[in-house]
């Protein structure tokens, strides 16, 4: 029973009868709620028999919760753009009671940017970060510092664009104890691995995905009612742990059209993160602190954190256990935006995912000098990485809404070379070299001390970076004569110590519109260091 059906028994049961009979139905009433009630959670626990149907299976589950409500609305610029703020309820969670984590309603801002002129029935959806509650559990809403120029995109696109903020809801409360961001996402990893059939709607990037579907739902509501505009598809974008659920939210929903994921350069999980704490001499990164608190990575080849990732690794939908409707959605045009600093990240973990990828329109950028976060503090604020971003985003959403043929392009890594081919001649290549002769380290902050970020803050005064590892940039000559098509090859230069990265960059101007992509990250020599 659905629970507008439980609200109108439970009237029925409130109507003038005789007080004897009126407490006969009223009981009845209250157990048939009851009953009903737990037949829904039962249902939702045994919807899967196996961790290949979580995903659907919690996805689709209605609780009931969904609505929207009006906030605010204004104008700007000459009043060509109107914004409009709702406040979203996108479900309740967790769906089972659990002692140590208390059920709570998801509510998120959505801003909708909504240009005058409409010419492609398209939305752009930015998935983004944000608090709902401060450290003592009042409701405060606090938007991300990461804040794309969403007028801007939808005004030069003339299409809707939509902010989806409060992803996950944080501060949320375990064990009576505020927990946000990577600590959500760890804890409920451990619950899962301790019993992931019975825990497997624990998994942390299911209601951020299902938080997802229902922002597009509501988009879809709002236009419709409000401007008569059938939106018809979206392009959903979001960085880090907001990029990993709209890869879930796109493999199962048929209205997503292209995906652009940022600093979320860990798919084929269980092998990247081997590779990633492999590359530090067997000690994962400061970055990963939450998960090793639960002794997360300590577990990663066992067959727990396997059944765990067989919910949350978009990267194993691709097998043909799972659903086949997953792998046809993920052929979907796709345009990764990673950091070659990564704190989280090593740079060449695209080698266990990209080229495997579905698709022929499959794209990848690393941003050189760049770390994971690219707003909100001094030192992300020097790379630059929010504007390049920014006009990557305005550029791919142009392109897809016009249905832009985009090139070809194909790579091969050497020890001492990279073999680029391009159906379209570039207009710029630009080579990215660093060195550490030290460690397998590339990182553009290794350390979040205190005091090393405020020496990184004096050293840029006089070094102009405040980068612990930094590329250094070389133009490429190359010489396609008549031909559109070209084939380049780059040279790197030789290093005699420790261990070097390396990537390509391909600049484009397609329809006087940029477009800017890179080869995967070559890191020689290719070894592991010893611990």
């Amino acid at each position: 029973m659905t629970v507008s059906g439980m609200y109108l028994v439970t009237n029925l049961c409130r109507g003038d009868y005789d007080k004897t009979f009126k407490n006969i139905l009223f009981n009845f009433c209250l157990m048939f709620c009851a009953i009903s009630f737990f037949a829904q959670i039962y249902a939702a626990k045994n919807c899967y028999s196996n961790m290949s149907e979580v995903l659907g299976c919690f996805l689709s589950y209605n609780d009931g919760v969904y609505k929207y409500k009006f906030i605010s609305e204004e104008s700007r610029e000459g009043s060509d753009i109107t914004i409009k703020t709702y406040l979203l309820y996108s479900q309740k969670w967790p769906i089972n009671k659990q002692e140590d984590i208390p059920t709570t309603i998801w509510k998120h801002k959505l801003v909708i940017y909504i240009p005058k002129q409409i010419s492609y029935p398209k939305t752009l959806l930015y998935v983004n970060g944000g608090r709902t509650k401060n450290i003592k559990g009042d409701e405060e809403f606090l938007s991300s510092k990461e804040q794309i120029d969403y007028v801007k995109i939808a005004l030069s696109n003339k299409a809707p664009v939509v902010e989806l903020q409060d992803v996950p809801n944080q501060y949320l409360f375990f064990n009576n104890e505020p927990v946000k961001e990577d600590q959500i996402l760890a804890y409920t990893y451990k619950k899962v691995m301790d019993d992931p059939l019975q825990n497997a709607y624990l998994a942390g990037h299911l209601p951020m995905a299902k938080a997802v579907l229902k922002a597009m739902d509501a988009a879809q509501e709002i236009f419709k009612q409000e401007r008569n505009i059938d939106i018809k598809s979206f392009v959903l974008s979001g960085a880090s742990k907001r990029g990993w659920s709209m890869w879930l939210a796109a493999i199962q929903d048929d209205r997503v059209e292209a995906i652009v994921p940022i600093v979320m350069d860990i798919l084929n999980t269980q092998k990247s993160i081997n590779h990633i704490c492999g590359s530090y001499a067997g000690v994962c990164p400061l970055a990963l602190m939450d998960y090793e608190k639960y002794e997360i990575t300590k577990k990663i080849n066992t067959s727990a954190f396997s059944s765990l990732m067989a919910i949350e690794d978009p990267y194993n939908y691709l097998k043909d256990n799972y659903d086949g409707g997953y792998k046809a959605r993920m052929t979907m045009p796709k345009y990764l935006i990673n950091a070659s600093g990564d704190d989280f990240f090593v740079p060449d973990s695209s080698k266990w995912y990209f080229k495997n990828l579905p698709g022929e329109n499959n794209y990848i950028r690393y941003l050189p000098n760049a770390m994971h976060y690219f707003k909100g503090n001094a030192i992300s604020d020097s790379t630059g990485s929010l504007q390049a971003i920014n006009a990557a985003l305005d550029s791919y959403f142009y392109f897809i809404l016009n249905k832009v043929s985009l090139p070809k392009v194909s790579w091969v890594l050497h020890s001492d070379k990279i073999e680029v081919i391009s159906s379209l001649k570039p207009s710029m290549v630009k080579l990215w070299v660093a060195n550490n002769e030290h460690a397998r380290d590339f990182r553009f902050i290794t350390s979040y001390s205190r005091f090393h970020l405020l020496m990184k803050k004096v050293f840029y005064y006089f070094s102009g970076s405040m980068g612990d590892n930094c590329y250094t940039e070389k133009s490429v000559p190359f010489d396609c004569g008549e031909n559109t098509s070209c084939k380049i090859q780059v040279s790197l230069p030789a290093f005699k110590k420790g261990w070097q990265a390396s990537f390509v960059e391909l600049h484009y101007e397609i329809n006087q519109i940029p477009f800017i992509i890179t080869t995967e990250v070559n890191i020689a020599p290719d070894v592991m260091p010893k611990g």
